[in-house]
């Protein structure tokens, strides 16, 4: 059957409920002590820890403008946060860890790193914090500092390994264009060794002007009635014969020995131009070395703590002396509240002899007794 609202209690009954939980103030009273009691137990049981705290800054990379570092955007700050596995290294924590002697027995080293190391990049800032949570307060500060420091030349060898990357592959160019000049001026030197071209086209002026003049006197003497003139032409058409030949061999080898050198000088232009791209390329690679990413460097390398983190006792208590208020109070107004039927629990309604309660008495005759009195009934 649906709930009856008639059924709520009424607002007075709230004094009486105030008033039985103040009369219960001594099982109230016990709980809290009982509480603070147990908390107390437990931080002298529970060994003190230290927490101590290295600061490393994420500078931005050196050659960038002065005037965009006041313009940090989120996505940048978001971009940060890769540093934190540079400090969370497991390779890093292991050499820590052997180092200090944290590790005991068969620990894994994963949990071990998880109940001593944090680190955070606090919201829009730059800086990576470093926190060691130990027993000792000079061991926690120590182990803080070393992978602090760690933590920065860990980056900086980063940052070298890449940039020696990139200008190792410009060395290898620039070693490719040395070798590429060196043998085009080989092959200058064997076409100088082979002759000079204008030597070559000297040669061949001077044997067309003989040639002219051989034609001159062959035709002066096919004009001479004189009988020795058909001799002297016949000597000349054999000279002539024989210069054209030369003449002929002079100009095909001064072509290939054009061809060629010009090939020669063309592959040496190229070989210098590039060896000049790939020597400007490197110096701008050295010239940029340690200016590309951001750099790391000790900010603040903290102090050996002083007071333990945990336990934290004032809080221990507060939760403790808050719990037992609580279920003390929510305990006795329980007791307190009139007891209903398994069926009218089920449906939210009250059972008929709490009606006529209500209705005669104003309250249930049930809370004027105690809790203990309560549950007999």
């Amino acid at each position: 059957m649906p709930y009856d609202n008639r059924d709520a209690a009424p607002d007075s009954t709230r004094p009486a409920l105030l008033e039985h939980l103040l009369a219960q103030w001594r099982f109230i009273a016990l709980a809290c002590i009982t509480a603070l009691s147990l908390a107390a137990v437990a931080a002298l049981v529970l060994p003190n820890k230290y927490t101590a705290v290295s600061r490393v800054v994420i500078d931005p990379p050196a050659g960038s403008d002065p005037r965009s570092a006041t313009v940090v955007s989120p996505i940048y700050l978001e971009s940060l946060r890769s540093y934190e596995f540079y400090a969370t290294s497991d390779d890093l924590f292991l050499r820590a860890a052997n180092k200090f002697g944290l590790r005991r027995g068969s620990e894994p080293i994963e949990k071990l790193k998880d109940s001593v190391l944090k680190v955070d990049i606090p919201r829009s800032t730059k800086v990576l914090e470093i926190s060691v949570r130990w027993k000792e307060p000079k061991i926690a500060h120590a182990l803080a500092l070393y992978l602090a420091e760690e933590t920065v030349r860990l980056s900086q060898s980063v940052g070298r390994a890449g940039e020696a990357d990139l200008t190792s592959e410009f060395e290898r160019q620039v070693a490719e264009a040395r070798a590429r000049l060196a043998r085009a001026d080989s092959a200058a030197l064997v076409m100088a060794k082979k002759g000079s071209m204008d030597r070559m086209k000297q040669q061949l002026e001077t044997d067309e002007q003989l040639r002219g003049k051989l034609k001159q006197f062959y035709l002066a003497e096919g004009e001479s009635s004189d009988p020795s003139s058909r001799l002297l032409m016949e000597r000349y058409r054999k000279q002539l014969d024989g210069l054209e030949g030369e003449i002929g061999a002079l100009a095909k080898q001064l072509a290939e020995f054009a061809a060629a050198n010009t090939a020669v000088e063309a592959e040496r232009g190229a070989a210098q131009a590039a060896l000049k791209t790939a020597d400007t390329q490197l110096a701008e690679a050295r010239l940029a070395q340690g200016y590309r990413g951001e750099r790391l460097r000790m900010l603040d390398p903290g102090i050996v703590p002083e007071r333990p983190s945990s336990p934290n006792v004032p809080l221990m208590f507060a939760v403790a002396l808050l719990g037992a208020l609580v279920l003390a109070a929510g305990w006795v107004l329980l007791a307190a509240t009139p007891a209903a039927s398994p069926r009218s629990l089920a449906y939210g309604t009250r059972n008929e002899r709490g009606d006529e309660e209500e209705r005669e008495g104003g309250r249930p005759a049930a809370w004027g007794t105690s809790p203990r009195e309560r549950l007999r009934k």
